[in-house]
């Protein structure tokens, strides 16, 4: 039974579905890919409550170091998660779905759920309940799998018949040899899609996510564009203007312009240039020179004071 066991790499991640919030997503649910053997034939064993990995010369076909180490939950699950893969592949499932319960990202999560359907229930409006496949880890009894629901007995019947071929059933002592911690033939497959706890229930939730590297780049040299195109516009509107003396459209320009620059300095951390602060200056020096336009245009360079003085 050893032997059938494979340690490729990291396979295609499949359907998952988050508990509470029904939302799905994408896990990296197999860390590690095996590709299962049944060990009888279909149809030829009785169906049973509680099916038991199969154990040949005292050895699973995945991983297993003992019930109480973490990574005995991770491998058992990836080899309950490649055989109903398999199973869908090869036609004789529709579509499986992993639950993505609250304790995901906990360790020593001691029971894991997939929820699959008959590879007929294509329609996921019509199709009804899928059957509930259980992996149970525990220290009294080790791994068991259990079916259950699903919109008839004859579905139940077909999944667990599946699952029989993988398994011992019956009132049996599963008691199968550890493996040594430190076994060379057994190579981990790195996470390809690996999430930060912090940030996998926001995203679950729907929440903004961080942008990666390049495109924080990409969007903060946009803003600087953008930016910077905000300023050039007003000063070149403020410009015309001026020719033709202090006005209420050039005390409505420098206004646009002190908007400009709050966006380029606070938003886009964009340095003024030193030929900007004058151009704005000289514009706020003329309308200060107007007797009616000069209580708006002091109370404008008050606001504008540390946009139009230089950094020291």
């Amino acid at each position: 039974m050893a032997s059938g066991r494979h340690l490729l790499a990291h396979t295609k991640i499949v359907t998952a579905r988050h508990e509470d919030s029904g939302v799905a997503c994408h896990e990296s649910l197999n860390e590690h890919h095996y590709s299962p053997r049944p060990v009888w034939l279909a149809g030829t064993r009785p169906g049973s409550d509680v099916l038991r990995p199969a154990v040949r010369d005292g050895k699973v076909s995945f991983s297993y170091y003992g019930v109480n180490h973490p990574d005995t939950a991770d491998h058992a699950r990836s080899w309950l998660g490649n055989i109903l893969r398999q199973e869908q592949e090869a036609g004789e499932l529709g579509t499986v779905e992993f639950i993505v319960s609250r304790d995901s990202g906990n360790n020593l999560q001691r029971h894991y759920c997939w929820h699959v359907w008959k590879a007929s229930a294509t329609d996921p409006v019509t199709r009804g309940p899928g059957v509930e496949v259980w992996l149970h880890i525990s220290t009294a009894t080790g791994v068991a799998i259990e079916v259950l629901g699903g919109p008839d007995e004859e579905v139940q019947n077909h999944v667990r018949g599946l699952l029989c071929q993988f398994c011992d059933v019956g009132d049996i002592k599963w008691n199968p040899i550890p493996d040594p911690p430190g076994d060379p033939k057994v190579q981990k497959v790195h996470r390809v899609r690996e999430i930060p706890e912090k940030l996998r229930k926001p995203r679950l939730l729907g929440h903004k996510m961080p942008e990666a590297g390049n495109n924080h780049l990409l969007s903060c040299l946009a803003e600087w564009q953008d930016a910077e195109s905000q300023v050039l516009d007003c000063l070149a509107a403020i410009k015309a203007s001026q020719a033709q003396g202090a006005s209420e459209e050039l005390l409505e320009q420098l206004t646009q312009l002190q908007q400009a620059f709050m966006f380029a300095t606070e938003k886009a951390r964009l340095r003024l240039r030193p030929e900007w602060r004058v151009a704005a200056s000289a514009a706020l020096d003329l309308l200060l020179k107007d007797p009616e336009l000069c209580p708006r245009a002091e109370t404008l360079s008050l606001e504008m004071f540390d946009y139009i003085t230089p950094a020291r």
